[in-house]
Parts: C-alpha cells; sequence; structure tokens
C-alpha cells in the first residue's frame, strides 16, 4: 500500500536527519514564542489604566450650602476629582496643585511652590469621578482670572507611575473653564 511506504519513509528521514529536525522545530517555536510576546505587551500598553483629573466643582463661598464669604474678595470652594479611562485599575497617590495669577503663569508647569496632597486611593475603570478625601480647597479671588493647575500622580496595575496634568482658569462668579491655549506640559499625561 503506498501509504505505508510513505509513512515508513517519512520515519527513516526523520531517524536520519532527528538533530536538523529538532534545529529547525526549536527556531519555529522560539519564532511562535518571540510573536506571542511582542502581542502581549503591545497588549499591555493599550489595557492599562488611564487616570485624568481636573477641579471638580466650583462655587463661591456662601452658595449651594458653602460657608459665608471670610474676607472682602470672592472666595471659591473647590473639590478636585479624577477618574480612571483605562482597562484596569490604578492607585492613586498623589496631587499637587497650585494658583497663580494668570499674568504669572509660568511658561511651562512648575510644581516647586504647589500644595502637595497624599490621597492613597483604588480608583477601579469604571469612568465615574472620584474625589480625595479632603477638605474643600478654599480659594481667595484675589483677581478676575486666577489660573488653577495641577497634576494627579497615579500607578498602574503593573506598578508604573503615571501621571495626568490639567489647568483651569478660576472667575470671580464661582466658575471654572478649562484653558487649552498654554504650554503642553500644563496638559500633560503619561
Amino acid at each position: 500500500m503506498w501509504f505505508i511506504d510513505i509513512f515508513c519513509t517519512i520515519i527513516d528521514f526523520s531517524k536520519t536527519y532527528h538533530g536538523a529536525l529538532t534545529a529547525f522545530a526549536t527556531i519555529v517555536i522560539a519564532f511562535f514564542t518571540g510573536t506571542l510576546w511582542c502581542v502581549s505587551r503591545g497588549q499591555l500598553r493599550l489595557q492599562r489604566a488611564y487616570g485624568f483629573g481636573g477641579c471638580g466643582p466650583t462655587y463661591l463661598w456662601g452658595t449651594n450650602g458653602t460657608p459665608p464669604p471670610t474676607g472682602p474678595n470672592p472666595e471659591i470652594w473647590v473639590l478636585p476629582d479624577y477618574h480612571n479611562d483605562g482597562l484596569t485599575p490604578a492607585y492613586v497617590e498623589l496631587l499637587l496643585l497650585a494658583t497663580c495669577r494668570e499674568a504669572e503663569l509660568p511658561r511651562r508647569a512648575s510644581y516647586r511652590h504647589a500644595r502637595r496632597i497624599i490621597i492613597s486611593d483604588p480608583t477601579p475603570p469604571d469612568k465615574v469621578k472620584y474625589r480625595p478625601q479632603i477638605e474643600p480647597l478654599h480659594i481667595d479671588m484675589r483677581e478676575d482670572n486666577l489660573m488653577f493647575y495641577g497634576r494627579y500622580f497615579y500607578r498602574d496595575m503593573i506598578g508604573r507611575r503615571r501621571y495626568s496634568s490639567f489647568i483651569y482658569r478660576l472667575r470671580t462668579n464661582g466658575n471654572a473653564e478649562r484653558v487649552l491655549d498654554v504650554h503642553r506640559s500644563y496638559m500633560k499625561w503619561t
């Protein structure tokens, strides 16, 4: 029978070239292992935490259940918030916040004199806005426009430290607006 002849030929070939076939099979397995590693690594970059934050709700003191103002200038109540738009959990560790007059805004974001707030908060990947367990920030509006900027630091599920930055313009009427016409370091994220 012809198929028995083919089978015997294959067996003889494999006995004769056993070392070469093993080497070839090892190279093929290594190639597919490398391909799987590259694809998995790319997926890890895509399926990670993407943390973002901002100034959250803002109110004039004396409105919406906030205490009455303490000085002659308008005062604003700010409670920063953050959320995770990624596919894996994040662990928010630190928040840096700074305010300055619009005319004194540094060309690039500088957090040297920023207020440091330790957060230590897990954030699930649910796109829900969370607020750190801190007292609302009390900002005395010395001028019509104050710049309010900051940076959240968090760790993703594989332990890499990442950050997300934001910048807003605070108004004496209690509103906050996102600022886009500044150096990219004010909105940078990793």
